[in-house]
C-alpha cells in the first residue's frame, strides 16, 4: 500500500481551516500522514491546528514559523519545504502539497493511490478543482485547463520529486513542476470525474499588482517573448473585451524581469518546447 505523506501550508485560514482538517481526516484511505505548517498566522489558524492535532496526534502533525507577508510563490513553497523537512525519517511514496481551503471526497487518496499503482510512469496526479459561483452552485475554476495538476492539491510520485528538483521558490512554480515532470519522462494526470472544493478562489486575497506579476511569472517560466506576448493577450482578453493597459503591464513587467536563475538551459528549452507544441495544437483544433 503506497504510503502519502501530505504538507499544508497554512497563512490566516481560521475561516476553512476546520473543514479542511475534517476533509482529509475523513478519507477512507488510511495509510497517510499530514503536516500542517503555520506560515506566521495572527488569526485562530494555529490555535485550531493544535485543537485538531490532540484529537488526531497520529495522523496530524504541526509546525509554526515566523510570521512572513502573503506573497504569491515564494513563501508557500518555502512552507511547504519547512513541512517536508519534517518528514525526512519516513519513507513516503507519494508527496502532496495542498491549500488550507479546499474540502476533498472521501475517497479522493484512494483514487490517487489507485492512480499511481496503475501507472508506474505517473509523476503527479489530481482531480479538479470547482469553486462557488454566484447562486451557490460550484463550477469549475478554468484560469487552467482541465489536463493541469493545480497548485492547491498537488501531488507528486517522490522518484518524480526527486528527478524533477523538487518545486522551485518562485512565482510560477505551479507550472514549473508540471513542464519539468513531463521533460524528465513522467506522465501528469488529471481525474475528471474528482471534483474537489475550492472555497477561497485562487489569487482572490491579492490585489490588482498582480496583473504585473503576471510578467513576471511568464519570464520565471521560461517562456520567450512571442510565447510570452500570445500568453499577455490571452489575459487581456477579458469576455471578448481587449484591454490595452494589461497588455502593456504584463509585457512591461516581463522585459523587467531577470532571467530565470533557477532554470537550467536545457529545462527552458523543454518547456518552450512543450509550450509551443501545445500552442500549434490548439491553434490547429
Amino acid at each position: 500500500m503506497l504510503r502519502i505523506g501530505i504538507v499544508v501550508p497554512v497563512h490566516n485560514e481560521a475561516a476553512h481551516l476546520r473543514e479542511t482538517m475534517d476533509s482529509i481526516l475523513g478519507q477512507m484511505y488510511p495509510e497517510f500522514k499530514t503536516i500542517w505548517v503555520d506560515d506566521g498566522s495572527d488569526d485562530a489558524s494555529w490555535n485550531i491546528i493544535n485543537e485538531k492535532i490532540q484529537v488526531n496526534h497520529s495522523r496530524f502533525f504541526a509546525k509554526k514559523l515566523k510570521q512572513s507577508s502573503h506573497s504569491p510563490g515564494s513563501k508557500v513553497v518555502q512552507a511547504f519545504y519547512q513541512g517536508l523537512e519534517k518528514y525526512k525519517d519516513y519513507n513516503f511514496d507519494i508527496i502532496c502539497k495542498f491549500d488550507a481551503d479546499i474540502i476533498f471526497p472521501r475517497d479522493y487518496l484512494e483514487k490517487m493511490a489507485k492512480a499511481y499503482d496503475v501507472d508506474y510512469q505517473l509523476g503527479m496526479w489530481s482531480g479538479l478543482v470547482y469553486i462557488p459561483d454566484e447562486k451557490g452552485d460550484w463550477k469549475f475554476e478554468n484560469i487552467s485547463n482541465r489536463n493541469h495538476v493545480r497548485g492547491p492539491i498537488k501531488s507528486y510520485r517522490k522518484e518524480c520529486f526527486d528527478t524533477m528538483g523538487g518545486i522551485k521558490p518562485v512565482l510560477g512554480w505551479d507550472n514549473i513542476d508540471v513542464e519539468l515532470a513531463k521533460a524528465n519522462g513522467w506522465n501528469c494526470e488529471t481525474d475528471k470525474d474528482t471534483k474537489v472544493l475550492h472555497l477561497r478562489p485562487t489569487g482572490s486575497a491579492y490585489s490588482h499588482s498582480q496583473i504585473k506579476k503576471l510578467g513576471i511569472y511568464f519570464k520565471n517560466i521560461g517562456l520567450d517573448y512571442p510565447l510570452a506576448i500570445f500568453s499577455a493577450l490571452k489575459f487581456s482578453l477579458n469576455k471578448e473585451k481587449f484591454s490595452t493597459f494589461n497588455f502593456l503591464s504584463i509585457l512591461i513587467s516581463y522585459q523587467k524581469a531577470p532571467k530565470p536563475f533557477h532554470l537550467s538551459n536545457f529545462e527552458i528549452k523543454s518547456i518552450r518546447k512543450q509550450r509551443y507544441k501545445a500552442l500549434f495544437k490548439n491553434l490547429i483544433s
